[in-house]
């Protein structure tokens, strides 16, 4: 029926605004010299906006496995940041600065949470939970071949000559399959009927 399907479609467009309202933010603030693009957190960003805006108005396995790369990155960026950058270099001064910040590490991740929890799953798979991979270590790659080049690092635990960079880069990667598997397993639950009951899934129009 048309309101229900309506109603599955918010959490992506919740997820897209966030998404775009950060990005809007933090493209005019002054605060931070860098440009947004270094940061995993802008990427994730991009990533999200872009697939929930086409899942909002259509089903695409492609855009919904873009979505799946994201959600992870999503979740890790507003981890790191309140756990490790805020506590030592708070939420910003200017008022473009803070509303990018509480928008892509807050209500950002939030979002994501709430679409893994609303909107129907697509059945995980143990290949999709490897390939969506390629996004951290695209960034990754990229930002260590930036600095070799010049560019100053993004973030501090990722400059080359930090002793514990491997470390970093380790447990990072770790962390996001962990999300990434995690998001796995809640889905794989809400797809799977239970006794009694009867599973909606998501259709063309």
């Amino acid at each position: 029926m048309r309101p229900a399907t309506v109603h599955r479609r918010w959490p992506d467009l919740l997820a897209a605004a966030a998404s775009i309202g950060g990005l809007a933010a933090q493209s005019i603030q002054t605060e931070d010299p860098r440009p947004p693009i270094v940061y995993f957190t802008v990427w994730s960003a991009v990533l999200v906006a872009a697939s929930s805006s086409v899942l909002a108005s259509r089903p695409s396995e492609l855009f919904a496995e873009v979505n799946r790369a994201a959600q992870p990155g999503a979740l890790l960026s507003g981890l790191v940041f309140w756990t490790v950058l805020a506590p030592t270099n708070g939420i910003g001064h200017q008022a473009a600065t803070m509303v990018a910040n509480l928008a892509l590490h807050a209500v950002l991740p939030i979002a994501v949470v709430i679409r893994i929890l609303t909107v129907a799953p697509v059945r995980p798979s143990t290949a999709r939970r490897w390939v969506t991979l390629w996004f951290p270590a695209a960034y990754l790659g990229g930002v260590l071949a930036a600095e070799a080049r010049g560019m100053r690092a993004p973030y501090t635990f990722l400059e080359p000559d930090w002793p514990a960079l491997p470390v970093w880069a380790v447990t990072i990667g770790a962390t996001y399959l962990a999300i990434g598997a995690g998001i796995d397993e809640v889905q794989k639950r809400r797809s799977t009927p239970q006794a009694g009951s009867s599973t909606t899934h998501r259709v063309p129009e």
